[in-house]
């Protein structure tokens, strides 16, 4: 549970953080999350496989194209400790392949800096 709140605190602080510097920095009004680290009860688990969610899929989307990149898509996990689990691995491979600047991050602070050298054009 622990590991679950640090993730979370962690995506909320970069969506504060893009909520105050949508104005400057305008694609970051199309920045979402998946949801995926959500503890769900058995019956929404089940809804939300049946409805399309998927194991493994990243934590934050990006669909802002920038050079070679279709969007950036992260992986969110705590500064220390946090594994990346095969299906993570396996996404975010398969993204690379289609276009994506697809990356692990580890904790808010790493995930800003690098939305912000993506939007700026310096990741490569």
């Amino acid at each position: 549970m622990k590991n679950e709140q640090e993730e979370y605190h962690a995506q909320c602080a970069i969506f504060d953080w893009a909520n105050l510097e949508v104005n400057r920095l305008p694609d970051l009004e199309f920045m979402f999350s998946t949801l995926n680290g959500v503890r769900l009860t058995i019956g929404q688990a089940t809804k939300a496989k049946r409805s399309g969610n998927k194991k493994g899929v990243p934590d934050i989307w990006l669909p802002a194209k920038r050079d070679k990149y279709s969007g950036l898509i992260i992986e969110l996990k705590k500064v220390k400790g946090g594994v990346v689990s095969k299906e993570q691995k396996r996404w975010i491979e398969y993204l690379r392949t289609q276009g994506y600047c697809a990356l692990v991050c580890r904790g808010s602070e790493v995930a800003i800096a690098e939305i912000k050298y993506y939007l700026a054009g310096v990741v490569e």
